[in-house]
Order: structure tokens, then sequence, then C-alpha cells
């Protein structure tokens, strides 16, 4: 618990070069740790940045040496970090096996900059799926139903798609009106379908596949 509670304290008040902070947090806590993984974890669900941006002169690890690390193992990471997390694992074993197959691995760099660089590239957000949630209470479909349930809802669908395309003031406007229709279908399978099809309208407008009123 102490050493949580200086990491803790650590990251709140490092103003450092952010290369040699992780350096530093891989040394004197995740290699130390008798449960890495929980430090891990402390450093991966921390909000805010880690040390300072704008400090870009890193002197326990140089520009170059990162940059060799991070070009040559970006990818492996990205996968890797990927299936976990499509595993959905509970976030205690979540952790567990990132720290496995990121620091053990041995693909993987396993001196200490290199390690230090993993951390980096996880912590500093350049790899989505981060901090992880583990996905509760899902529901599952079959496709044959699914299009049985939005002929169902298509008249909610169509109003739902309608006030995607009004122009209100603000987001929660728009939002609320979207609300007020998915309240009113009779179960959670219709309200989820129903949110599963708007979202995917949203989705397809903001890849400007289509227009929203002809998505429905």
């Amino acid at each position: 618990m102490k050493t949580i509670e200086k990491l803790q304290r650590m990251l709140e008040t490092a103003s450092g070069n952010p290369l040699d902070i992780h350096l530093v947090l891989y040394r004197d806590f995740i290699s130390q740790s008798e449960t890495p993984e929980q430090v891990l974890r402390v450093i991966l669900e921390y909000s805010s940045e880690i040390g300072n941006s704008e400090d870009d002169s890193p002197t326990l690890i140089t520009e170059d040496e990162a940059f060799e690390y991070y070009f040559e193992y970006f990818e492996l990471v990205n996968a890797t970090l990927k299936t976990i997390i499509d595993k959905n694992l509970s976030v205690e074993d979540f952790y567990k096996k990132l720290y496995t197959n990121v620091f053990k691995l041995d693909l993987l760099p396993q001196d200490e900059k290199g390690q230090a660089v993993l951390l980096y590239l996880l912590s500093s957000k350049k790899i989505q799926g981060l901090p992880y949630y583990q996905a509760t209470d899902l529901l599952e479909m079959d496709e044959e139903l699914y299009k049985e349930i939005i002929n169902r809802i298509e008249d909610k669908i169509s109003l739902g798609v309608y006030m995607l395309d009004r122009k209100f003031k603000s987001k929660t406007e728009e939002i609320s009106q979207l609300w007020k229709l998915a309240s009113k279908l009779e179960s959670r399978e219709e309200q989820i379908v129903f949110w599963s099809v708007i979202i995917g309208i949203i989705r397809k407008f903001e890849r400007g596949e289509n227009e929203v009123s002809d998505l429905e």
C-alpha cells in the first residue's frame, strides 16, 4: 500500500521529461514490485499527463533510442493489447495478462530503457484501449431476431433519424429526444437495437459514407 501511495504522489508531482519519468517509474516501481500488474494499472489509469510534455530533453534515455524502440515495436504492442482487450477479462486479470504479454514477452525488449519506452507507449495514449474497462451484461442476439426487432420498432428508428437530421442548439437537446424515443420502447432488447441502429448511423455519417437521412 505504501508503494502505491508513493507511486501516486510521484505521478501527481513529476514535472520532468516524460521519457525520463517513465524510466524511473519502470525502474523504481514496476521492476521492484512483487505485484507489478497492480503498479502498471495505477500508472495506466492515471488520468492526467505524466511529466511535462514541453520538456523535450530527456537525460536518462535519448530520443533516438526511444524512437528506435517505438518504430520497431509499436505495431506488436498495439496488436498484443487489442488481442487481450478482445478477451474481455476482468480488470485484474487484464492487467496481469498485459504485464506478462508486454513486459515479459521475449519478442519485446527486456532491457530497462526498452521496458521504459513500452510503458511510455501504453501510458501516453499513443495506443488506444487504455485505461481498460471490462464490458459487462452483454446482450447477444442472432441476426434474425435483430432484423425482426428493427422491423418492429421501425417507426421509432425513423423518428430517431429525423432527430439526427434536425438542427438543435445543443447536443444535449438532440440526445434528449433520442433518449425519450428509446425509453418508450417496451424491452431492453428493443432499446439496445434502437441504439445500435442509431449509433451505427452516426458512425457511418462521421466517416462520410452517407447522409444521415439515407441510412434508415
